[in-house]
């Protein structure tokens, strides 16, 4: 059983860690600790639950509260913010399942509020604080070296669990909270969780750290001393990958890369649209019906069939689920009532892993809309002024805030079957829209899109020159 008193007393002095942090150093210090080392280091259970509503009191509202105490004591920074259109975005996001509830003429209301709630407090503040906090490069680039060097410095605890066994796992020894029974042994060997909700959510985050190691590697190719460094970091992170036997973080860093390098090599953060384009299309097919996904499992069958299973119900959850959603409302979906399906087959409650599902449950089409939108549109759109051609001679591209985009989108890709929940997701945007002069924006995204137009005009004239001559 956890032990509440300790779960407690390490949410408490992780507090005044921070706290002290806010009094003796700059507010970005005390931000990324609370951030980056509550999301690393905090215990992942709740000290309270309600039973009836989906209240709780966990590491996700303490790491809101912990900014909130931090921005209170350098209040005088808040006026550092100033509105952008894309501040919408998590606005609209967090509040979707109030709209559902709304629509459905306010039944269960509470459930609806604490959805809200829980959103606002995982995403919406930590989004807030990156605003206020990384508006410039320098900001940035620390931003992204403490994501780096406080993952590696996670290394010894991950080695810690991988080779000694789940009897070992830092969160039931220091606080008695098990770990997922079922979900601890992969491809031959242990799988780590640290102090992560399951194994599945800590490969997600490392897939998503060896992207933003690589954005750093591809700054330092002109200083070969901090080159070799970053490869360091490189080679450790994609160790702890590999070591975390995560089949889907493995796939999704490998379906992500590409398009990152790309967006690299030809400084256009719009390549990334492939991603959001192809999470869409998954969502709506899905959603409506139109494909079942039993092409997929006869694949995952004859490459791993010990994976079918596993596969063939979660596509079976999201399945019952969009049903059900279909029946009562699309548009808005179920809000705050009741949704869940129970299985008589496999004598429990379906639970589908994919995040899509449960957005698509509690807002409808709206809410997965509002989804796309933040983790997707917003990281696309918003990168683009940093690679505006008409500002390459006044500034550098910043490979720090193209990472960020690319981290939020991977997020979101691994939302179409799991549900790795990282309020650092929610301050990397923050701190992504804070960077571009937004009167500029309009300029920045014709910019992007008007080089390789250019080039396939003049090529265009010199094939009709050479074809009347």
């Amino acid at each position: 059983m956890p032990d509440l008193a300790l779960i407690l007393l390490a949410d408490l002095s992780y507090l005044a860690i921070v706290i002290g942090l806010a009094l003796g150093f700059r507010l970005q210090i005390a931000i990324i600790a609370a951030c980056i080392g509550g999301q690393l280091l905090l215990p992942r259970e709740a000290i309270w639950n309600s039973p009836e509503v989906s209240w709780y009191l966990g590491k996700s509202s303490f790491i809101a509260v912990a900014i909130l105490l931090a921005l209170g004591i350098h209040y005088q920074e808040i006026r550092r913010f100033r509105f952008s259109w894309f501040d919408l975005a998590p606005f609209l996001f967090s509040l979707s399942p109030l709209l559902s509830v709304i629509a459905n003429q306010g039944e269960n209301w509470n459930n609806g509020v604490a959805i809200s709630v829980d959103r606002i407090l995982t995403w919406g503040i930590p989004y807030f604080a990156g605003r206020i906090c990384f508006q410039t490069k320098i900001d940035q680039e620390s931003l992204r070296q403490w994501l780096l060097y406080g993952t590696v410095a996670m290394a010894p605890l991950f080695a810690w669990e991988a080779f000694l066994g789940k009897d070992y796992y830092l969160s039931y020894l220091l606080y008695g909270i098990p770990p997922y029974k079922e979900m601890t042994w992969r491809l031959g060997g242990w799988r780590p969780e640290l102090f992560f909700r399951n194994g599945i959510e800590c490969g997600t985050w490392l897939a998503g750290m060896c992207i933003v190691a690589i954005s750093a590697l591809w700054d330092e190719k002109v200083n070969p001393r901090r080159k070799y460094a970053k490869i360091g970091i490189c080679v450790v992170l994609l160790l702890m990958l590999l070591f975390s036997r995560t089949v889907y973080a493995y796939a999704v860093l490998i379906g992500t890369l590409p398009f990152f390098l790309l967006s690299l090599w030809l400084r256009r953060p719009y390549v990334l649209c492939v991603l959001v384009i192809g999470v869409s299309t998954y969502c709506a097919t899905r959603s409506t019906g139109l494909w079942d996904g039993q092409g997929v499992v006869r694949v995952v069958e004859n490459v791993n069939s010990q994976k079918t299973g596993s596969v063939a119900y979660r596509f079976r959850a999201e399945d019952a689920y969009a049903k059900k959603v279909r029946e009562h409302g699309p548009i808005w979906g179920f809000g705050g009532t009741n949704s869940a399906i129970y299985d008589w087959w496999a004598k429990n409650h379906l639970w589908p892993d994919g995040w899509w599902v449960h957005v698509f449950r509690s807002g409808g089409y709206v809410g997965l809309i509002f989804w796309i939108g933040l983790f997707g549109v917003v990281p696309v759109v918003a990168a683009m002024p940093s690679f505006n051609l008409r500002l390459s001679s006044l500034m550098t591209p910043s490979t720090a805030l193209l990472s960020f985009s690319c981290f939020a989108i991977l997020n979101l890709v691994d939302g179409l079957h799991n549900m790795a929940i990282f309020g650092t997701t929610g301050m990397l945007l923050g701190a992504l829209v804070s960077n571009p002069p937004q009167s500029k924006l309009y300029v920045s995204i014709c910019d992007s899109f008007r080089g390789p137009l250019l080039k396939w005009g003049a090529a265009s004239a010199n094939r009709q020159r050479r074809g009347t001559s």
